[in-house]
């Protein structure tokens, strides 16, 4: 499977995720976050085997553009995923519950993820661990995006030589 099927195929995961986690606002918590966990796992699961295959093998700017991108979407679709459960579990704000607004579930999920932490959204109690999670993976995804988008520059630059 090439590189842009890869891609398509993770956005539509990406899309039916969000739809469904919208969708499952239920009463069974349990259920929406071993539906989330198992989606997100798998994602991870993807994209680790992917830079580990990436690793190994020589590198070309065509190879290393296309692990920018597969870290750009998989970063997003974590962000996405991220949302989901602030937007099915809820936020704080100035001491009230903001529920079911998808905007601002999505705000401060990048908010977290790029470890800004305005402090004007917190996460419930129960959350806290999740938002931690969320603003390592942060780090460690910008760390790569940084990392191979100086070395895309570095190849662009020995090839023009």
């Amino acid at each position: 499977m090439d590189h842009k099927t890869k891609h398509l195929a993770l956005l539509n995961n990406i899309i039916q995720i969000s739809i469904a986690g919208v969708a499952l606002k239920s009463e069974n918590d349990i259920l929406f976050m071993i539906i989330i966990l198992i989606f997100f796992i798998t994602i991870n699961k993807m994209f680790i085997k992917e830079f580990k295959n990436f690793i190994t093998i020589e590198h070309s700017s065509t190879n290393i553009f296309n692990e920018f991108k597969s870290i750009v979407i998989n970063g997003l679709t974590n962000i996405f995923i991220f949302t989901t459960i602030y937007y099915h579990f809820g936020l704080i704000q100035n001491s009230k519950l903001v529920q079911n607004e998808f905007l601002t579930s999505l705000y401060f999920s990048i908010v977290t993820w790029t470890t800004l932490g305005y402090g004007d959204y917190s996460p419930i109690e129960e959350l806290r661990l999740i938002a931690s999670i969320e603003a390592l993976m942060g780090y460690v995804y910008m760390a790569l995006f940084v990392g191979l988008f100086l070395n895309i520059i570095q190849i662009k630059r020995k090839d023009e030589v």
